[in-house]
C-alpha cells in the first residue's frame, strides 16, 4: 500500500471506533430515558463535559499525560523501555531510520493515547489507576515504527554519508529542544487532605456567622486548589477566603454560599514560598441561615496547618481541610525520565518524514 492508504485506514478505522463508542453510550441514555421516563439523555450529556474537563485550565490537561505516565516510571518498567529504544536508536543513529510506508500511520496511532489523555483529562485524571493502560497504545505503535525503520542488518554495512549524518544531528537538536520544552511544563498535581467525615474524630459545629483563620504552611510553591470546609443552606451570601503574610492580603477569593462546598476544593491560582508560614482565613459573608463547620481531632493530621482559632476562640482541633498543589517532579531522576520519554517520542515521529531513497 501507499503511505496515504495506511493513513486513511487509521483515520476511518478511529472515527469508526469512536463513533461506535460513543454510540454505544449514547443508546444506553435513549433505552435508559424510555424505561425510566426521566431525562437521562441531559445527564449522561453533563456528565459527558465533565469527564472531558470542560472546566479545566490547559495546564490540567498537560498533567493528565504526566499523571499517567507516571505509573511507568518503575525501574523496571522504565529500563525495559530505555533498552527497546536504545536498541532502535543506535543503529539509526549511525545508519539512519529505513524507509516504510507504514511510519506515519504508525505515528497517528501512537499520538491517539495523548489525545485521548488530553480530551478527557478530568476522567483520566479521576482515575489514573487504570486509565494509564491507555499508554500501552501509544508503546506498541512506538514498537511498530522501531520494527519498521530499523536499518537492515543484512550483507556489509557502511556508515552514512557526512551530509545525511549532519541532517540526523540537526533534528536530533529539535527533538532535544521540543522534548525540553515539554519537560518543562510538565508539572504534577496532586492533593492533601484531613477529610475523614463521618467518623468520631470530627465534630460539627452550627453558628449564625463564622470567622476561622489558621497558620498555613505550604509544602509546594503553588496552588491550585484550597477546600473552604464550611456550608450553609443558605441561598444569599458568600465565602471569602484570604491568604495574609504578616497582615498584607495576598490573595483573596470569593465563592458563593451554598452547601456543595462542604468537601470541594475551589480552584485558585496561589504563589507562595514552600515552608513560610501565612494566616488563612475563611469568613462567611451575607448568610441568612446558620454556617456549619468541622474540626477534625483525629491523629491523621496535617503539617500544612495549625489549630483553627473560630470567631476568635481557640479551638483544639484542626479545620477540615484539603489543599491541592502543582510542582515539578521532585527528584532528578523524574526530570530525566520525562526528558527521554519527550525526547524518544519525537524521535521516533521524525520517522514519518524519512523519505524513500
Amino acid at each position: 500500500r501507499k503511505p496515504f492508504e495506511h493513513e486513511k485506514r487509521v483515520i476511518i478505522s478511529g472515527a469508526c471506533w469512536i463513533f461506535g463508542y460513543a454510540g454505544m453510550w449514547f443508546g444506553k441514555a435513549v433505552v435508559s430515558s424510555l424505561i425510566l421516563k426521566a431525562d437521562i439523555i441531559s445527564q449522561a450529556y453533563n456528565t459527558f463535559m465533565f469527564r472531558t474537563g470542560t472546566q479545566d485550565l490547559p495546564w490540567q490537561r498537560i498533567n493528565s499525560l504526566v499523571v499517567n505516565w507516571k505509573h511507568y516510571s518503575y525501574s523496571l518498567y522504565a529500563l525495559i523501555l530505555l533498552a527497546a529504544f536504545l536498541i532502535w536508536f543506535i543503529p539509526a543513529f549511525f545508519k539512519g531510520c529505513r524507509y516504510s510506508e507504514k511510519s506515519a500511520a504508525l505515528v497517528l496511532v501512537m499520538a491517539s493515547s495523548p489525545v485521548w489523555y488530553l480530551v478527557c483529562s478530568n476522567h483520566t485524571l479521576v482515575h489514573h489507576l487504570f486509565t494509564y493502560r491507555i499508554y500501552g497504545v501509544m508503546i506498541m505503535a512506538g514498537f511498530g515504527i522501531m520494527a519498521e525503520t530499523m536499518p537492515s542488518l543484512k550483507g556489509k554495512q557502511e556508515l552514512s554519508s557526512a551530509k545525511s549524518f549532519v541532517k540526523r544531528i540537526a533534528a536530533l537538536l529539535v527533538c532535544g529542544v521540543l522534548a525540553l520544552g515539554m519537560t518543562m511544563i510538565s508539572y504534577e498535581e496532586t492533593s492533601v487532605s484531613n477529610k475523614t467525615c463521618p467518623f468520631p474524630e470530627c465534630r460539627e459545629y452550627t453558628a449564625d456567622g463564622l470567622y476561622l483563620d489558621m497558620d498555613f504552611v505550604p509544602a509546594q510553591n503553588r496552588i491550585t486548589g484550597i477546600c473552604i470546609s464550611v456550608s450553609s443552606p443558605s441561598d444569599a451570601g458568600e465565602y471569602v477566603i484570604r491568604l495574609a503574610d504578616g497582615g498584607s492580603v495576598l490573595y483573596e477569593e470569593h465563592f458563593p454560599a451554598g452547601t456543595y462546598n462542604s468537601f470541594a476544593a475551589q480552584p485558585v491560582d496561589w504563589r507562595v514560598t514552600k515552608g513560610k508560614m501565612y494566616d488563612l482565613s475563611i469568613e462567611c459573608v451575607g448568610t441568612e441561615m446558620p454556617v456549619t463547620y468541622r474540626l477534625f481531632d483525629g491523629d491523621v493530621t496535617l503539617n500544612e496547618i495549625g489549630p483553627a482559632r473560630a470567631n476568635g476562640t481557640v479551638t483544639a482541633g484542626e479545620c477540615l481541610f484539603e489543599v491541592t498543589y502543582w510542582f515539578r517532579p521532585y527528584t532528578r531522576a523524574g526530570k530525566l525520565f520525562y526528558l527521554m520519554t519527550w525526547f524518544s517520542v519525537f524521535t521516533l515521529a521524525s520517522c514519518a518524514f524519512r523519505k524513500k531513497k
